[in-house]
This record gives structure tokens, sequence and C-alpha cells, in this order.
């Protein structure tokens, strides 16, 4: 018999049936242990405790001489530049509680990304099956522990998948009272293109590469979909999201034409001194880089990333083995989940998100970007099928026809060897790292490693 899919209609189109198949009886097994919400909860602080004393020490040498704080010293002190809001924030909050800037700047980031972790924390502990497949959500490495190893929970990310997560939680709330009456329909459709405006344009002002190239392209077609939903038209979608992102997009323009310059870049570290910081604000390897990089020309920007080219091709492949265990976690763990959803939701995304690998070196940050912000999506049982029903009819039938079942033969496999050795799946998560850079250095970013090391430069001192 033919299963049903969240979408209405029959899943002829694709046999997920084996890889969905989780016993009763294993499941309850596996629910009664915690272990990996434990280890994943002592790993995450034992890692964010590491990372804030490593940011410490390095502001107490040098302040802002980091990509870390020196992104977040960006601010309006020179007139309006790209990605100025966050300086800007900080310096209003630093007024307001007269604290300095590595406090504020260390709290608010680090409550963004525990917070994010205590939302995955808590699915796990709802979601219950194989302890196995829940040590796989939590620790998988282009997830949540990714940041925490590469030191980026200093950075914007977590906004950017805390945005995702508000719009999945509104297009709940909507979408549960979607057979209102007229008036209540208008205010929750209100309701959900005031939280695009608002959440897209701040986060077009905090990194527009990041919003136009990460986090627009799926939480634009959550957004039709959730609109699809309460029974607008076609044409009523695509008005309404144009009204709702046009703001964001006129910023993201505005931020490429006023980019800034070195004289920017001048005033920018220089108004930090007002807050007792003593940035080095003359030309060399102590100048906040972030600040530095607004007058780098584009070709500049981009040169970084093509001098690491020939390495690029392993990106796609880490991707496509985490990625593959993220999907497999979710079909493991959630009974309603199907395989041609969840394919959309990580494939797309990654495509859209191609262009930010040419102008930033950052690949394993967009990575986690696009995988985290995918599972976002991956966990909602509403919104789950959200991509994949807005591909062309055409497409979505080679897709479901020709890619998901070989797909599909390939994840059964690697899901049988996975739970024929669980200690080594479990040991291979924690110990292999999806480098931030394309550097050999890299390789040692993983928790075990991180732990050592830091471990080592305690006792050396």
């Amino acid at each position: 018999m033919a299963l049903r899919t969240e979408d209405g209609g029959s899943d002829a189109e694709a046999s997920d049936s084996k890889i969905l198949s989780t016993e009763s009886d294993a499941s309850a097994r596996g629910g009664a242990s915690h272990f990996p919400e434990i280890f994943f909860s002592l790993t995450v602080l034992v890692l964010v405790t590491i990372r804030i004393v490593q940011q410490y020490e390095t502001f107490s040498r040098s302040p802002g001489s980091d990509w870390n704080s020196s992104e977040w010293m960006i601010d309006y002190a020179a007139g309006f530049v790209r990605r100025g809001l966050a300086g800007a924030f900080l310096t209003q909050v630093m007024h307001l509680t007269g604290w300095g800037f590595f406090p504020v700047w260390t709290t608010i980031t680090t409550v963004a990304y525990l917070g994010l972790c205590a939302y995955i924390l808590r699915e796990s502990w709802r979601l219950g099956g194989p302890a196995i497949w829940r040590f796989a959500l939590l620790l998988n490495p282009i997830l949540l522990v990714s940041a925490a190893n590469y030191a980026s929970v200093a950075r914007k990310d977590a906004f950017f998948v805390w945005a995702t997560l508000l719009i999945v939680i509104l297009g709940h709330y909507v979408l549960q009272h979607e057979k209102a009456k007229s008036p209540a329909r208008v205010n929750r459709t209100l309701l959900i293109l005031f939280a695009a405006i608002l959440l897209s344009v701040t986060l077009a002002l905090l990194h527009e590469g990041i919003f136009l190239f990460t986090w627009l392209p799926l939480n634009l077609t959550v957004l039709a979909y959730i609109l699809s939903q309460l029974r607008f038209s076609g044409r009523s979608v695509a008005l309404l999201l144009a009204l709702a992102l046009a703001p964001a997009l006129v910023v993201v323009a505005a931020g490429a034409h006023w980019h800034g310059n070195a004289e920017t870049a001048q005033a920018i570290c220089l108004s930090w001194h007002s807050f007792s910081i003593p940035t080095v604000c003359s030309p060399g390897a102590s100048f906040p880089p972030a600040v530095d990089a607004l007058s780098w020309s584009l070709s500049r920007g981009m040169s970084f990333s093509l001098k690491y080219a020939w390495r690029f091709p392993a990106y796609p492949i880490l991707f496509a083995i985490a990625g593959s265990v993220e999907i497999i976690t979710i079909l493991a763990l959630i009974r309603k989940a199907r395989l041609k959803h969840l394919l959309a939701l990580l494939l797309f995304p990654f495509s859209a998100s191609l262009p930010l690998f040419l102008l930033g070196e950052d690949w394993g940050r967009w990575l986690c970007l696009v995988a985290t912000s995918s599972l976002m999506v991956m966990l909602s049982d509403q919104l789950r099928p959200a991509l994949y029903c807005f591909l062309p009819t055409s497409f979505r039938t080679v897709f479901t026809q020709t890619i998901v079942p070989p797909v599909e033969r390939q994840l059964e496999y690697f899901r049988s060897q996975v739970e024929r050795h669980p200690l080594l799946f479990c040991i291979a998560l924690v110990i292999l790292p999806v480098p931030a850079y394309p550097s050999p250095s890299a390789l040692g970013e993983n928790s075990l490693v991180i732990v050592v090391r830091f471990l080592h430069h305690l006792w050396a001192r």
C-alpha cells in the first residue's frame, strides 16, 4: 500500500519505507538512555568555556585583532556601512549597562548559541528513539557542535539560525489556525509578514552575504509555503513576499554601495578608543581585520577563496557524508519524515549558498549554517514539505523517480553499517572535523583535540 505524504498525495513516487522503518521496541530501548543529551551538554559547556577563555586572552593582549571580535566592532561611527548594526547595538548596550565590550559581546553571542543548543537538546529528549541516532543529531560535525569546534560561537551565525527557527515557530502558530475566519486570517498573515520584514532587514544589516545566500533562499520558500497554506493564490504569495522582503534587498544593495574604505575603517577603529578599548589603528597585523576588510575590493576578497580552490571538492564530500547522517537521523527519529522532503531541504539551500563559498573562505561555517538552518525546518512536521512542494512539477518527477531511489538505497546501506558498528560511528562523530578554513592546521578542529590542546596550554603556563 502506498504511503501518504505530508503534502496530501500518494508516495508512490518514492519508496522511503525501508529507511523509515524503526521497530517500536527498539525505539523504546533507545529512549531509555539519555547519554547522548548528557554527553552533548558536557561537550558544549566545556568547549564554550574554553573558547571564552581563549577569546579573553586574545582580547586582553590585543583588542579587536581577531576576526571574531572585530566583526562585532563594525559600527556606524563613520556613517552607514555594511554590517554596522552589530557594533551599533553593542555600543548602545555598553552605554546602558556600563559594561565593557568583551562581557557584552561574549554574553550576547554565548546566550544565542547556548539557546540553540538547548532547543536541539529539548527536541532530542522529546523525540526519544534509538540513542545512536540522537547522538548523531546532537554531535553531527556540520550541526551546532561545529560552531564550538572552530570558535564561531562568537560570530553572528547563531542569529541567522534563530531567525529561521522563529519563522518555523510562527509558521506553526499560523497554520494551526489556517481555517480561521477572514479577520483572524488577515491578522495572522500580517504577523508572519511583519516578522519577515523585521528579521530580514535585521539580518541584512548584520551580514548581507550570509543573509542573501544562506538565509533568504530557505526562508523565502518556507514563507511562500505558509502563505500558500493560508489559501493565497500564487500571484498573491509572490506579491506579498516581494513587498515584505524588498526592504532587506534595498539594505543589501546599500551595503554593496556603501561598503566602506580605508578612511571608514580607520574612523571605526578609532571610535572604540572612546570606550577605553585600545585598538591598534595603524596598518598591520593588529588592525581589526574585519574592520579592515570593509575596504577590500571584490577581487581581493575572492582571492583568498580562489587560492584554495583546489581544496574545495573536499567540502561537498564532507557535506554529503555529514548531510547523509543528518537525513538518516531525521528518518530514524521522526516516522512522518519523507526522504524526498529532506533531500530537497538539504541540497537546494546548499546550491543557493555556493556564491558565498567564492566570496569568503569560511567554508566550514557556510556548511554549518546551511545544514543547521535546514535542520530547523526538518524537525517541523508542518513545514518539512515546503521546499519540495515548490519545485517545478517536471523537476519534482525527475527528482523522485531518478534521484531519490538510488539515494535511498545508499542511505539504507549506510544506516545498516552504522547500527552494526555504533561505537565506531560515535567516535567518528566526535573526532572527525569539518574544518572552518581550507588549511591543514584546521584538521585539529574537533572536540577531543581542542580539549587536549587547552589542557596542555594550561599545563605549559
